[in-house]
């Protein structure tokens, strides 16, 4: 849309690389536990632990001994059923973050250096995710950034206008830095409203589906450069585990671009004429951003190739879908742009070319040197020491204003998921399931304890009734009602069993009872002949029968 001063555009992302951009913060093994390739994030709070895992865990937490936290670790994995419930977040991780993950909780840990690396080598660091809901998704401050570079190059032209020192230390690198960007984007008092950035605005790009695809994979770094003798790679540095979007996901991400109009500002800065075709507009930004792109992207191809570090038959589908994006890629009426985002990838695409000076670091003791080219690549793979079969970082194409379908984009994106991912909606659907049947069987454990207090405080509540009673009874009526209570519990009398001490016991309290107030006689005829016809004594031989019947007789008279 175009108003006169603002023109606006939609774009859509979509990943080509696994892409991970970080937001400072991590998960560790006390917040997550990996099980059967998937990692369960989770808030250990939330869980509801039994008395013997509430002990354990308070055991090992009041020792306070740096192994203690290992314990922990194992602690957790060894009790998943009881954390992967309430888990927050569901992500898969490739078959050698698992098997580390595993390799370190199990293994006993025997120093305090052990620890370290235990605790160290299973933190993870998260990409940047919505807060709502967990999704991951890319700023729009990143893709800015790629494009703001590649619009750099093209503004400084070549040969360049501008050359950096030679080895310059770090602080003067940062003073030609902002120098050069004054002289590239700013009018000559360096103020943000002559900065030629600010003409463009993007929003975050926000994820579009319910899932999005993502894996715990391993960044390794190797060198560009290959040991002839053996092979291999001449030297790796270290491994770091990340969380990542994973590749071939047709427009997942959205975003809205606005581009302000120059109008006055082409005056106020001295380099913008008519015929300097400065003033941004997407076709143009599109073009500078696969000017600098396809070149970079093609040389690092050709070194993933000869060196072997990635799948070939990957590669070739990924340069021929390249290739036969070209026309798009070249299409001023609905443009489409290469970019490169996120920590991982090479320097050479977050440097100008014409003007790098990147910094190789030196060996131990060593001063660090300065080239126009970087000598490792950021890699992804799902095993710490592999050698084949891993993935450049980064890598991402943007379409301005989609209108209908990209068939060659969506047929690359659906030959790239055929790779085994999980489909994690089942993995949320089963994980939700557990949750509820836990919280079924709680409400059940609930309500049965509830019921049980409840029948324990009715029973104390007619015991207490029941002990009023009998203190404000007379002594004739606390007679009558033990020897009821103890005949309710007798079995049924016969004929024959007329020497049971329960007879003997009635006709005691019959001839004491002939010697009572008549009022009290009343009572305990009205309460005890019922029962004695009940149990049989009124059919007891010997003449005990009648004798019992008269009994209640006169006492009701």
């Amino acid at each position: 849309m175009n108003n006169g001063f603002l023109t606006s555009f939609s774009l859509a992302l979509t990943p080509l690389s696994p892409i991970h951009i970080g937001m400072g913060e991590e998960l560790d093994p006390t917040g997550y536990v990996i099980d059967d390739g998937i990692l369960y994030a989770f808030d250990p709070s939330r869980a509801q632990l039994s008395e013997e895992v509430r002990k354990q865990l308070l055991k090992e937490v009041d020792f306070g001994r740096p192994e203690s936290i290992h314990r922990v670790y194992k602690l957790l994995k060894d009790n998943k059923e009881t954390f992967i419930p309430v888990a927050h977040s569901f992500i898969p991780v490739g078959r050698g973050v698992e098997d580390k993950y595993r390799e370190s909780i199990g293994k006993p840990v025997q120093t305090e250096g052990d620890l370290k690396r235990v605790f160290n080598n299973n933190f993870i660091e998260r990409a940047v995710y919505l807060p709502a809901d967990g999704r991951p998704y890319l700023p729009g401050s990143s893709v800015k950034g790629a494009v703001r570079t590649a619009w750099a190059e093209a503004l400084l032209g070549s040969p360049p206008r501008y050359r950096p020192r030679v080895e310059p230390n770090r602080d003067a690198r940062i003073g030609e830095a902002l120098s050069l960007e004054k002289k590239l984007f700013h009018h000559d008092d360096g103020k943000f409203e002559t900065s030629l950035l600010r003409l463009l605005k993007m929003s975050d790009f926000i994820p579009q589906n319910t899932e999005i695809d993502r894996k715990i994979v391993f960044a390794c770094n190797v060198r560009k450069t290959v040991n002839s003798e053996r092979g291999q790679s001449g030297g790796r540095g270290p491994s770091t585990r990340k969380e990542v979007i994973c590749s071939g996901q047709y427009r997942a991400f959205l975003s809205q671009a606005v581009i302000q109009n120059l109008g006055d500002m082409a005056r106020i800065h001295p380099s913008l004429t008519p015929s300097a075709a400065l003033s941004p507009d997407m076709a143009r930004l599109a073009k500078y951003s696969n000017d600098f792109h396809l070149g970079r992207l093609a040389r690092e191809c050709a070194i993933l190739r000869k060196n072997g570090y990635v799948n070939q038959d990957w590669l070739n589908r990924f340069q021929r879908l390249i290739e036969r994006l070209t026309p798009r890629l070249e299409d001023r009426e609905r443009p489409a742009f290469l970019i490169r985002v996120g920590r991982y990838g090479d320097a050479e695409t977050k440097t100008l070319k014409e003007i790098a000076h990147i910094k190789i670091m030196g060996g131990k003791g060593k001063p660090p040197r300065y080239q126009k080219n970087s000598t490792t690549l950021w890699l992804a793979a799902d095993e710490d020491k592999q050698e084949h079969d891993l993935l450049p970082f980064g890598w991402a194409l943007v379409e301005v204003n989609p209108k209908g379908d990209n068939d060659v984009l969506r047929q690359w994106c659906e030959e790239e998921r055929k790779d085994g991912r999980r489909d994690m909606r089942e993995v949320r659907a089963k994980a939700k399931a557990n949750l509820e049947s836990i919280a079924a069987a709680r409400e059940a454990e609930r309500a049965e304890v509830a019921g049980r207090e409840a029948a324990r405080q009715q029973a104390a509540e007619e015991e207490a009734r029941q002990q009023a009673a009998r203190a404000a009874m007379s002594a004739e009526q606390r007679k009558v009602e033990e020897f009821y209570e103890k005949l309710k519990d007798h079995f049924k009398l016969k004929p024959r069993d007329v020497g049971v001490d329960i007879v003997r016991q009635g006709e005691a309290l019959l001839r004491e009872a002939a010697a009572w107030a008549k009022e009290e006689q009343k009572s305990a005829a009205e309460k005890l002949e019922p029962l004695f016809r009940e149990k049989g004594l009124f059919d007891v031989g010997g003449g005990k029968g009648k004798m019992f019947k008269d009994g209640f007789s006169r006492m009701k008279s």
